[in-house]
C-alpha cells in the first residue's frame, strides 16, 4: 500500500500549493519524500532478495543434510552385507593375499576414526559444559558463541585448540584487557585438563604417533580437504603411518629369512671343505 499512500499525500500536498500557499516548500517536500520512498523501496527489495535467497540456501542446506542422513543411517544398517560383498568383489579380482590386506586396512580404519570421533566428541562436550558452567560464572559476554568454537575446535589436535582459546581471549577482550587475559587463563587450564587427563582417558592410543605428524597432518589434510581434513586429517594419517610401518616390517622380515636361508645355504660347504 505504500504508493497509495505516496499519491495520496502528494494529491493533498498539490492542492495545497494550488491554493497558493507556500509553493517552493511544499515542491521540496515532495522531492525530499520522493526520494525517500524510494531509497526505501530499494532497500526493502535488495532484503527481499537476500531474504529469499538465504531461505533457498537454508532449505537446500537441510535437503542434503537429510538426504545424507538418510543414506548414512541406509549404509550402517546394510553394514555387513556392504563389506561382505566388498570381500567378495576384492577376493575375486585380486585374489587372497590383498583381500587380507584390505581387511587389515578396514579394521585399523574402524579402530583409530571410531575411537578418535567418539572420544574428542564427548572430550569435546564435557569441555564446552564445564567452559559454559566457568564463563557463566564469570559473567562473560558472548558465554554461547566462546563455548561452542571451544568445543569445536578442540576436535582438531593441538591447533584447534589454542585457536579456540586465542578467539575467546579476543571476544571477552571486549569487556577489557585483564578481563580477557583471565577467559584465556581459563580456557588454557581447561585444554590442558582435557591432554592430560580427558584424552587419554577417552582417545587413548588411536593416534600412536608424534605430535609433528599430528601438525602435519591438520595442516596437509586442511590444505586438501578445508575443515573436514582438518578434523579427520589426525586419524587418517595415523591410519596411513600404520599401513606404512606394518610394510616395513614385512620387508624386514622377508629379508631377515633370506638371509638366514643364505646362512644356512653356505654352512654344509664350510663343513666339506673343513673335513678335507
Amino acid at each position: 500500500k505504500a504508493p497509495e499512500v505516496y499519491r495520496s499525500f502528494e494529491s493533498a500536498l498539490m492542492g495545497f500549493s494550488e491554493q497558493g500557499q507556500n509553493s517552493q516548500l511544499i515542491e521540496r517536500v515532495l522531492d525530499a519524500f520522493s526520494s525517500a520512498v524510494n531509497q526505501i523501496s530499494t532497500q526493502i527489495l535488495s532484503l527481499a532478495n537476500v531474504a529469499i535467497g538465504s531461505a533457498f540456501s537454508i532449505v537446500s542446506e537441510i535437503i542434503v543434510v537429510l538426504f545424507a542422513l538418510i543414506v548414512s543411517a541406509y549404509f550402517i544398517y546394510y553394514k555387513t552385507y556392504w563389506v561382505e560383498y566388498s570381500y567378495r568383489v576384492i577376493d575375486a579380482l585380486f585374489g587372497q593375499k590383498v583381500k587380507v590386506r584390505y581387511m587389515l586396512i578396514l579394521r585399523s580404519m574402524n579402530h583409530k576414526f571410531i575411537r578418535f570421533i567418539i572420544g574428542k566428541g564427548v572430550a569435546s562436550i564435557i569441555l564446552g559444559v564445564m567452559c559454559f558452567l566457568i564463563l557463566t560464572l564469570m559473567n562473560c559476554p558472548y558465554v554461547v558463541l566462546i563455548t561452542v568454537l571451544f568445543a569445536v575446535l578442540n576436535m582438531i589436535p593441538y591447533i584447534g585448540a589454542f585457536l579456540g582459546e586465542l578467539v575467546g581471549a579476543l571476544l571477552a577482550c571486549t569487556v577489557s584487557l585483564p578481563f580477557g587475559g583471565a577467559v584465556f587463563i581459563v580456557l588454557l587450564l581447561l585444554q590442558q585438563f582435557d591432554a592430560f587427563y580427558l584424552s587419554p582417558k577417552l582417545v587413548g592410543d588411536a593416534l600412536d604417533m608424534s605430535p609433528v605428524w599430528i601438525i602435519f597432518s591438520v595442516f596437509f589434510f586442511g590444505a586438501l580437504f578445508g575443515p573436514l581434513g582438518m578434523f579427520f586429517g589426525s586419524p587418517l594419517m595415523a591410519v596411513v603411518l600404520e599401513l606404512v610401518e606394518n610394510g616395513l616390517r614385512r620387508k624386514e622380515s622377508k629379508r631377515r629369512r633370506e638371509e638366514a636361508g643364505h646362512g644356512a645355504d653356505h654352512k654344509p660347504e664350510h663343513r666339506q671343505e673343513g673335513k678335507e
